[in-house]
Order: C-alpha cells, then structure tokens, then sequence
C-alpha cells in the first residue's frame, strides 16, 4: 500500500490516522486542508486547489487525507487504497471539541467551529459514492476504536516485516 486515501467528516481522526499510518509505512502525508488554503490561510480557489491535489497524487507513495470529494476523487484516480472513517456525528463533534479550531476558524465561537464541520451531511451522499466506485483495497470504518485497531494492526504488521 503506497498510496493510501484516507476520507472522513471532520473531527472524525483523519488526519491523527493519516499521520499513524504513513510514519508506520514511511510515507509522506498530505492534508486537503493545508492544499486547500494558501499560507495565510485563505482559501485557494477551486482551480489552484486541484492543482496542487493532482501533482501530489503523481507521486508513487503518499497518503492523501482530506473531507473534500472533489479534492478526494482528484487522488482516487491513482490511489491504491482507500479507508473511509465513517464516523456518528458524536464520535466527530466529540473530535471536534477535543481538537478545537482548525484552520482559520475562531477560536471564541465554538458553534461556528460545529457548524462548519455539520456540513458533512451534504458530502455524506459524495462520499458513499466515492467509497462505492472504488475499484481498489477500501475499508470503511464506523468508530475510532476500528481505526485505532486498523493503525496497530499496519504497525504489528509492519514489525513483523522488518524482522
């Protein structure tokens, strides 16, 4: 597996999961939100975002992380594997509220933070299709405890080669 996608709402772990895997695997790790957003933390536009997307999923090993099914679909394409946490909203908000503001978002309105991050609902249907039309290794896990065991069990199976 050296180019791994790894979706989900916010709050959900992704980028936790993506960071665990990758160092086990030694592959870099990529966030759709950094992509996303120029420096400043402004976001790019659409075009400019796809962009970068697109170049960074060239590369023979990668992981890719991201909530955006656009931006996600664009690393599908050369994706050799996909893991989709697939979280309950109170697995997330409890994620959310843990993680605290993110990305340019204000750090005395925590209703703003909650709000932004429920916009899942509408990438939710985007998602399953993605995670449907996937032709290649996928897993969809449903709690953080799935993924806390899938990350141990590539870190077990990792030792296992190295030894």
């Amino acid at each position: 597996m050296t180019r791994l996608v790894v979706m989900g709402n916010s709050g959900s772990g992704k980028s936790t999961f993506a960071k665990q895997v990758g160092a086990v695997l030694a592959l870099p790790t990529h966030d759709l939100d950094v992509l996303c957003r120029h420096l400043d933390g402004q976001q790019r536009d659409e075009g400019e975002a796809k962009t970068l997307v697109a170049e960074v999923a060239t590369g023979d090993r990668w992981v890719i992380e991201g909530v955006f099914p656009l931006l996600v679909k664009l690393a599908l394409a050369r994706a050799m594997a996909l893991v989709w946490l697939d979280l309950s909203w109170n697995e997330c908000r409890e994620g959310l509220v843990q993680r605290g503001p993110h990305h340019g978002m204000d750090p005395s309105d925590p209703d703003a933070l909650l709000a932004w991050a429920n916009a899942h609902w509408d990438r939710l249907p985007a998602h399953a299709r993605l995670y449907n039309t996937f032709g290649g290794q996928k897993v969809r896990l449903l709690t953080r405890h799935e993924a806390e065991a899938l990350s141990r069990r590539a870190l077990a199976w990792t030792s296992r080669e190295s030894s």
